[in-house]
C-alpha cells in the first residue's frame, strides 16, 4: 500500500482495479487470486509494475547506452 501511494498516471489507473479489489474485500479469499500475490510480496509487486512499465530489454539498452559514451 506504501508504495502504491506513491503512482500517478497510467501507473496509478493500471493499478487501481487491484487497489480497489483489496480494500474492498477485507476477507482474502473474496480478494482475486493476482491482488493476493500482489499484495503478498512487494517484489511481485515490483514485477509486475516493471513488467507494464518497464524497459522490455534492459540489456540492450545498456549496450547502446554504453557504446553511445565512446
Amino acid at each position: 500500500m506504501y508504495a502504491a501511494a506513491f503512482l500517478r498516471g497510467s501507473a496509478l489507473a493500471w493499478f487501481e482495479p487491484t487497489q480497489r479489489d483489496y480494500l474492498t474485500h477485507t476477507d482474502p479469499a473474496e480478494r482475486d487470486t493476482e491482488t493476493r500475490k500482489t499484495f503478498n510480496s512487494y517484489e511481485r509487486f515490483e514485477k509486475k509494475i516493471k513488467g507494464a512499465f518497464g524497459d522490455p530489454d534492459e540489456e540492450r539498452t545498456a549496450e547502446q547506452q554504453l557504446r553511445s559514451l565512446k
